[in-house]
């Protein structure tokens, strides 16, 4: 490749300097050559298993009954008629509500959960070449991106 760079900047330089040169190239003297990086991102991705805490409520059906049954009897004591219905009715689902919240017992355990983590992480590729080179007494510096 790099051969072929050397006889590429050879035909820039003659273009460069006139049809004097043209046709008669020689040879030049590589100095240098010095690669140009660039950063390219890959995503990469693995598993990894976590330790979690899970809060479980267990269900005491007989504290909402229970709770139904006190709350329909407080909401029993309100309104007239109709409305009077309404308010037990009320009353039973509101006491079955705070009874179910508050009477469950609450267990915590310990599982363990797959999660996907993906980081961005860096890798420098070469991108191209600054070539300088000594062509009849002179010094020249031509770079290439790939």
């Amino acid at each position: 490749m790099k051969k072929l760079l050397v006889m590429i900047t050879f035909f820039v330089v003659g273009l460069w300097t006139g049809a004097a040169y043209a046709g008669n190239y020689g040879e030049a003297e590589v100095i240098d050559i010095q690669p140009i990086y660039r950063t390219q991102y890959n995503r990469v991705c693995h598993d990894e298993y976590v330790t979690v805490d899970r809060r479980y409520v267990q269900q005491n059906t007989g504290n909402t009954v229970v709770g139904a049954i006190i709350g329909g009897a407080i909401g029993n004591q309100f309104g007239g008629g109709k409305g009077k219905d309404a308010m037990t009715v009320l009353g039973a689902i509101v006491g079955a509500d705070v009874a179910n919240r508050q009477g469950g017992n609450s267990i915590t355990r310990q599982e363990v959960e797959k999660q996907t983590v993906c980081t961005q992480e860096p890798t420098r590729i070469q991108a191209g070449e600054v070539i300088t080179f000594k062509y009849r007494g002179r010094i020249f510096t031509q770079t290439f991106n790939d």
